[in-house]
C-alpha cells in the first residue's frame, strides 16, 4: 500500500479497499485474511473496521504481529517497555505518526485502531512480545476485546522483542506454526505441547447478544 514519506492514511486505505473489493469479486471471503506486522499490524485491523462500517463481508482471520494500534504513543506503561526495546522509541513513532496522520486527528480510528470498535469483525489473533514498546497496547486491546466479550486470541511471548516472530528463534518456530494452523483454519494450537513458550491467552468469553 502506498506509505511514508510520499502518501499518509489517505492514499493507503482506498488503495487497500479496492484490493479487497476486487478480491471479493474472485473468491469467499472465508478464504481471505488479513495479516500485517509492526505498522502494518494496526493497519490490518482498522482496514476490517473500515470494511465493517462500508457493510462489506469481512475476512476470515485478523492476525496480528507486534500491532502499532495507537500512533500517539500515549500509553503510560510505555516508558518502562521503551528500556527494554532495542529498536523503538516513543518519541520516533510518535513523529512518524504526525506524518502519517497527516491533517487528521491521530485517534481516528484509521489511525489508531484501538479506538474503533471491535464489534463484527473477523476473528482475531494477536502476537506481541514482552520486551517491545508496543506490548502495552497489545494488552490494552485484549483487555478492551474481554471487556465487551469479543473474542480475540491474544499470544504473548516472555522476553521476546518486536516482529519476533521472524527472528530465527525457538519461540518464533512456535509463532509460526499456530499461525499456520490459523492460515490452514485448523485448531490454532494444534500439535503444541504443555510445555509451549508462550503466554496464552484463550477466548473464555463469549459474544454479547
Amino acid at each position: 500500500h502506498p506509505k511514508l514519506p510520499f502518501y499518509t492514511y489517505k492514499d493507503a486505505f482506498p488503495r487497500m479497499m479496492e484490493v479487497y473489493e476486487y478480491l471479493l469479486e474472485k473468491y469467499n471471503p472465508e478464504d481471505i485474511i488479513f495479516m500485517g506486522d509492526s505498522a502494518g499490524g494496526g493497519f490490518v485491523l482498522a482496514l476490517a473496521q473500515l470494511v465493517h462500517e462500508k457493510g462489506m463481508p469481512q475476512p476470515r482471520d485478523i492476525i496480528m504481529l507486534s500491532p502499532w494500534l495507537d500512533i500517539t504513543m500515549t500509553n503510560p506503561n510505555m516508558p518502562e517497555y521503551e528500556k527494554v526495546d532495542p529498536t523503538l522509541g516513543i518519541k520516533g513513532l510518535a513523529e512518524t505518526g504526525k506524518y502519517w496522520a497527516g491533517d487528521t486527528d491521530p485517534n481516528h480510528y484509521l489511525l489508531s485502531p484501538i479506538n474503533g470498535s471491535l464489534e463484527g469483525l473477523g476473528r482475531m489473533t494477536l502476537f506481541a512480545g514482552t520486551r517491545e514498546l508496543l506490548c502495552p497496547d497489545a494488552r490494552k486491546l485484549k483487555a478492551i476485546a474481554d471487556e465487551q466479550g469479543i473474542p480475540l486470541t491474544y499470544y504473548e511471548y516472555q522476553g521476546m522483542g518486536h516482529v519476533f516472530p521472524f527472528h530465527p528463534t525457538p519461540e518464533a518456530r512456535e509463532a509460526n506454526d499456530i499461525i499456520f494452523n490459523i492460515i490452514m483454519n485448523k485448531e490454532p494450537c494444534d500439535g503444541l505441547t504443555e510445555n509451549s513458550l508462550c503466554e496464552l491467552v484463550r477466548n473464555q468469553v463469549s459474544k454479547k447478544d
